[in-house]
């Protein structure tokens, strides 16, 4: 079977369209062209169907992995977000930490979707997903309201620049 690119050519450019028999030889040749786009589309509904059955098998067989990768990827990239909201970097680069964490969270999501989708109902399914959506959420949160980020880091600032003193203190009271 010719591809829809040659079929779309023919009935388009080999034909005299002024012609009854051209007319009727381009309305075949448009009936060809979408008989073949719809071969198409139902291969790429199987196509895709066929690449979640893979994606869930490797998210199946591979899910110790996934996690070790996942999980410390998706908390260092959400620290990475605040840090560069904290100290006042460009905003540019807290959104391309978030968007890097969005993807992160989306792999997340999908692995525990395959999880679901296969009837594992436990607890790290759950707790997997809770910290993807809380670390997208502490992402969002930080490019919406980055003065209390701001705030938050002077806090911590002045919290750890007390704690020495504190311990000294504490060491000659002894």
């Amino acid at each position: 079977m010719p591809d829809s690119a040659g079929v779309a050519y023919q009935a388009c450019h080999d034909t005299n369209l002024n012609s009854p028999s051209a007319r009727l030889g381009s309305w075949s040749g448009f009936l060809r062209v979408i008989d073949s786009r719809m071969d198409r589309v139902q291969s790429g509904v199987t196509d895709l169907m066929s690449i979640f059955s893979v994606l869930s098998h490797f998210s199946a067989v591979h899910c110790i992995a996934i996690c070790a990768v996942l999980v410390p990827v998706n908390l260092l990239v959400t620290l990475q977000t605040l840090i560069f909201t904290g100290l006042r970097f460009p905003a540019v680069y807290a959104q391309v930490s978030t968007g890097l964490a969005a993807l992160c969270t989306l792999a997340m999501v999908l692995h525990v979707y395959f999880w679901f989708a296969m009837g594992v109902v436990m607890m790290p399914t759950f707790i997997l997903l809770g910290l993807a959506l809380m670390c997208l959420g502490v992402n969002l949160l930080t490019l919406a309201y980055p003065a209390v980020v701001v705030r938050l880091a002077g806090v911590c600032e002045s919290a750890f620049t007390e704690i020495p003193g504190f311990i000294a203190r504490l060491k000659t009271t002894s």
